[in-house]
């Protein structure tokens, strides 16, 4: 609400109304009007709903400012995106976890069910858990304005988005190694019938790739449900700061 005198101010002028014309149609006094504009104090829903009337403008428009309304606008469809990817990521991962299986159980070929588990998986479910809060708050014009602890939110995001980038780099690292294992299997299974997977070269080395792949084999195997909130998280704390 720290802005609504600033935007009431400059929609005013916009109008070309003055302060005194203004009071007028508020039954109130210039000083009044003065003092809700400078935030000395602020006016009540009822009174904002009048005001919007008097400058035929939206509530809306008086509290978040045309501009912020047109980027509310363009962060829903933003949100709507984020959350109808992240559904159909999952769809699709779980479209394809029987070919999978194929190649696990009947192929003995691990790297397509580490893809989907290792790496597309844990992406999807955050972006899961991100865009249903966004979507929730955009879509339902769910306040973050009052939130009193903006500074905690603000290192709270910064850690999160850390942590997520973090695995984000790691997952992909690790899936991009595992993509080139599966191609290099599937050439050598052509032109040879027994293959060791130690003789082919990958791109992290050894030493690292087994910490990775037992870290990620861990993680979710014991937390993949915390990917959904930790989006969610990072979603919640960007709003907060950012309003």
């Amino acid at each position: 609400m720290a802005d609504v005198g600033k935007n009431i101010r400059k929609i005013r002028k916009e109008k070309n109304f003055t302060q005194d014309e203004l009071a007028d149609h508020l039954h109130c006094t210039r000083q009044t009007v003065s003092n809700y504009e400078n935030g000395k104090s602020e006016p009540g829903i009822d009174l904002l709903i009048e005001i919007a009337g008097v400058l035929e403008v939206e509530v809306n428009d008086l509290i978040y400012g045309f501009k912020k309304k047109e980027n509310r606008r363009k962060q829903k469809v933003v949100s709507v995106i984020v959350l109808a990817s992240a559904i159909i990521m999952l769809i699709v991962i779980a479209r394809l976890k029987p070919v999978a299986e194929y190649y696990t159980w009947k192929r003995l070929i691990l790297a397509p069910g580490f893809l989907l588990n290792m790496t597309f998986r844990p992406i999807a479910l955050a972006l899961l858990g991100w865009g249903t809060v966004e979507t929730v708050t955009e879509l339902f014009e769910i306040p973050m304005e009052k939130v009193k602890y903006k500074k905690i939110a603000r290192a709270v995001y910064y850690i999160l988005l850390f942590c997520l980038l973090a695995l984000a780099l790691i997952t992909l690292w690790m899936g991009a190694d595992l993509a080139w294992e599966w191609y290099m299997l599937e050439q050598t299974m052509k032109v040879q019938d027994s293959f060791s997977s130690s003789d082919i070269p990958h791109l992290i080395p050894e030493t690292l790739r087994k910490v990775v792949l037992y870290t990620c084999v861990i993680v979710n195997g014991t937390g993949v449900g915390c990917y959904p909130f930790l989006g969610a998280a990072l979603a919640a704390c960007r709003k907060m700061k950012n309003e």
